[in-house]
């Protein structure tokens, strides 16, 4: 990584992305951002600043952020799946509820602002949280215990 280093110590990003394209990625715009591959980012961390690389390796090595982010959007998919099966659901476009469901979900773990880097998205109790939820909903409308969206938007409201 020291080929990456100015005379001044500044990390050249253009020149890391464009050696390693597969693991950095950058896009340009409103929706834009640079993302790394988990290792890489750790060691342009070590290269920025020693704070910076042990507060990355504690989020995403200790806390298990990644792993747990995750687990909660695969539990979100398979909670629109099951939602299908609900005899209410059934045969019907369910995209505005999945909509829903997910803006509720942000509204009870306090993740307000979706734009940008946003805090408490990036905590691994908030994803905990959300999987674990996803995954009670998704235990509860396949045991019958829920059988309607009615019936889940109630248990939705109770959540905390």
């Amino acid at each position: 990584m020291k080929e990456f280093k100015t005379d001044e110590g500044k990390i050249q990003y253009g020149e890391l992305i464009k050696q390693f394209p597969n693991l950095i990625q950058s896009k340009r715009g409103k929706y834009g951002g640079t993302w790394a591959e988990l290792y890489i980012l750790l060691k342009m961390a070590s290269m920025l600043d020693k704070d910076l690389e042990v507060e990355i390796y504690q989020v995403f090595i200790e806390e298990n952020l990644l792993s747990l982010r995750d687990i909660g959007g695969d539990y979100y998919k398979e909670l629109n799946m099951v939602i299908n099966t609900l005899p209410d659901r059934k045969d019907k476009n369910n995209h505005g509820i999945y909509i829903q469901i997910a803006k509720q979900f942000r509204e009870k773990l306090e993740i307000i602002d979706t734009k940008g880097y946003n805090e408490e998205e990036h905590n691994a109790f908030v994803q905990d949280t959300r999987a674990k939820w996803l995954n009670n909903l998704i235990f509860s409308i396949e045991t019958e215990l829920v059988t309607s969206y009615k019936q889940l938007t109630k248990i939705l409201e109770k959540l905390k």
